[in-house]
């Protein structure tokens, strides 16, 4: 999708968004910015994936800027690998072993933590 495309109750309270994080534009960012301002303390959830594991330089689009400072970032790799946002050696060294299937790290401003997640066994 090449747009924020959105679900919802009614104009102001969006529900669900699909959108391509390599189309960021300016409004994109600003409606981003109005939602996590204003909608903070309804627990808004937004799923991003596909984002490329790589640093976010100066020239990187807001979208990118926001979340990296953001910190609130589920990660499903080891952390020694991790670029796009800065997470200090010694939590690295903390979480030095490799992760194994449904290892994951939630990374927030207030540190790292490692967490399970669920499998879906194929039948």
């Amino acid at each position: 999708y090449t747009d924020l495309d959105t679900l919802s109750l009614h104009d102001a309270l969006p529900i669900s968004a699909v959108y391509d994080a390599s189309k960021t534009t300016k409004e994109v960012c600003t409606q981003w910015k109005n939602i996590m301002k204003s909608y903070k303390n309804m627990k808004v959830l937004f799923i991003l994936s596909g984002i490329e594991n790589a640093a976010v330089g100066y020239g990187a689009n807001e979208l990118m800027k926001q979340i990296k400072e953001g910190k609130n970032i589920l990660f499903f790799d080891d952390l020694a690998g991790i670029k796009l946002t800065d997470v200090p050696a010694g939590i690295q060294r903390q979480f030095k072993k490799p992760v194994e299937a449904g290892d994951a790290y939630y990374i927030t401003t207030g540190g790292v933590r490692k967490l399970r997640t669920p499998l879906c066994e194929e039948e």
